[in-house]
């Protein structure tokens, strides 16, 4: 009977620890829901990661129809609000200058294929680029990486 008794009391054990989720001197506690400003927010990684392979088109859609005006200050602001899904439900290009419809054409093509992540409700990103040109051949204009301690380009 004794060694009967040493077989089931190892299971109980094991099955009794199983069903607690609480760590040794905690109690449990009910599950806070997120606050709402957290579920409409997306991280600047994950903005960067949906739009860096995007960012040679871009480029292109500035290099073919911004306006002097445009180039000279070489500043580009996308607003983009997403869907819940992870689509752009609509955007907006800020940019030096009078509204270019070719180049809003064309950045509508480009922004109309970025994916973001799931969220809850609708979010609003602004995805800054900065181009700069040089006038040295095929040096510029390169999207800025506005670190301190310089940039490396990688020439296209």
């Amino acid at each position: 009977m004794r060694p009967l008794r040493l077989t089931i009391l190892p299971l109980l054990l094991v099955v009794g620890a199983g069903a607690s989720s609480a760590i040794a001197g905690e109690t449990r506690t009910r599950r806070q829901a997120p606050e709402p400003e957290d579920e409409l927010t997306l991280p600047a990684a994950e903005v960067s990661a949906a739009v860096e392979p995007w960012t040679p088109n871009v480029r292109a859609c500035w290099l073919r129809h911004a306006t002097p005006r445009a180039r000279e200050d070489g500043n580009l602001r996308v607003e983009v609000i997403i869907d819940p899904t992870g689509m752009v439900w609509q955007h907006h290009a800020v940019f030096a200058g009078p509204r270019n419809r070719l180049l809003d054409r064309c950045l509508a093509r480009v922004v109309a294929e970025w994916r973001f992540p799931f969220r809850r409700g609708y979010t609003y990103a602004a995805v800054p680029f900065l181009f700069r040109a040089s006038v040295r051949p095929g040096a510029g204009p390169f999207m800025s990486c506005r670190s301190p301690r310089g940039c490396r380009h990688v020439r296209p």
